[in-house]
């Protein structure tokens, strides 16, 4: 449903948010001047947190990533939007009534009897926009078509959550669209947060997105044979996106009459079931999200079953039940909180045989953080210091510790740390 936003909040609630303990903060430094960015950054749970030396503090990421810890491949209805504003405002302070969106990402995931790039693959135009094709991480592509005022854009989701290492049953199309310019919705009546947990704005936002799926152009997947020449010729032309960006140039009139003869046939004579599928799935999906009532069993907001959430130590998702009983004598991972029962007795993490690369982020999301402050101590080591370099050293004692070890080779004396 809502996915990225960007807001700026007042300087009362960015002062506050400045000292929280959930946050570190860091600043660039210009190595050869000395310069420090006129801007201080701090991550937590793919929200970015930035605080300006003007006063204005900016909170910008992916909701749907914060409440599902991981990734935007799942559902992400109404209650469980509300819930993460909450959540805002309860661990930070983040009002949304005062919280002014800057832009926003809004759209749904939707399953389809074919993989979604059999659609992609044949896109045209969004509106009058040609699709771009755009890249992620350097492993897969979306299409992205680009006006002033907002985006719309479309991803073979089931590739893009393999791409990341999580499997996804069915084929998945995302249709996604992004507020560049809240000019945009200024008659959706939505300007700050708060406005987004109305039913009646996210309504009009769901047309939006349906209105998109509408008023895209894919080529026909095959021609039949009892077309007119005229007929199949506007086809075969109509496939290519450079004809209507020529069309639009130099014959705005024919390009919107040929436009509408074009998507008459698609519709009569090239029926296109897989993007027929998309927009039926598309309003579907929105209805359903509009109106659930359930959170779904996917979370990771560990407070609510009761396990102690360290956001330092684990960032990852858990998957467990909503007010499901934990069984006290349960081994469970300690990155993800999954219950490891069946695995070996000294198992500490989730099996990367067994769940693939997630087991694997599991190991990493601690080892990692313990070897990259090693090498970071290590460094402070080889440069020449004034003072003694463990002063300087800020992290936790258990990382500290842990890391001196390493450099010295040797047990470190718990009082020297």
């Amino acid at each position: 449903m809502i996915d990225f936003v960007k807001l700026e909040l007042p300087a009362s609630v960015g002062l506050r948010i400045q000292i929280n303990p959930l946050l570190d903060f860091h600043a660039l430094v210009n190595r050869k001047t000395g310069e420090c960015k006129p801007c201080q950054t701090a991550t937590y749970r793919h929200l970015t947190f930035e605080a300006w030396d003007s006063g204005r503090t900016l909170v910008s990421g992916s909701l749907h990533k914060f409440w599902h810890g991981i990734h935007n491949g799942s559902d992400f209805p109404q209650v469980a939007l509300a819930e993460t504003v909450a959540l805002l405002e309860r661990e930070f302070g983040i009002d949304p009534t005062q919280a002014k969106l800057q832009s926003f990402e809004f759209g749904v995931n939707v399953s389809l009897s074919a993989p979604a790039i059999d659609l992609l693959r044949r896109a045209v135009l969004c509106k009058t926009e040609q699709f771009g094709l755009r890249t992620y991480s350097g492993n897969g592509y979306y299409l992205e078509a680009e006006t002033q005022r907002y985006n719309v854009k479309l991803y073979d989701k089931q590739l893009h959550l393999l791409d990341k290492g999580h499997h996804t049953p069915l084929p998945l199309l995302r249709a996604e669209v992004k507020v560049k310019k809240m000019v945009w919705v200024k008659a959706d009546d939505i300007t700050m947060l708060a406005d987004l947990l109305k039913p009646m704005c996210l309504e009009r936002l769901g047309q939006r997105l349906q209105n998109m799926m509408r008023q895209t152009l894919f080529a026909p997947v095959d021609i039949s044979a009892d077309l007119t020449d005229n007929e199949r010729q506007l086809l075969l032309h109509g496939a290519n996106p450079n004809y209507w960006q020529h069309l639009r140039q130099h014959h705005e009139a024919s390009f919107q009459k040929k436009k509408k003869n074009f998507r008459e046939l698609l519709q009569t004579r090239c029926v296109d079931t897989l993007h027929q599928q998309a927009m039926q799935g598309v309003a579907a999906k929105w209805q359903q999200l509009l109106t659930a009532t359930a959170i779904p069993e996917l979370t990771c907001l560990l407070d609510r079953v009761g396990l102690p959430f360290n956001p330092r130590s684990n960032p990852l998702v858990t998957e467990v039940e909503v007010g499901m009983a934990l069984d006290s004598g349960s081994r469970r991972c300690q990155s993800c909180g999954r219950d490891i029962s069946s695995q070996s007795a000294n198992s500490k993490f989730c099996s990367q045989a067994r769940y693939g690369a997630a087991g694997k982020q599991c190991r990493n999301a601690v080892n990692n953080r313990k070897h990259n402050a090693a090498r970071s101590v290590k460094r402070l080591f080889r440069l020449p210091q004034l003072f003694q370099p463990e002063t300087a050293i800020n992290m936790d004692n258990s990382l500290k510790y842990f890391a001196l070890c390493k450099v010295f080779g040797r047990v470190v004396e718990t009082k020297s740390v």
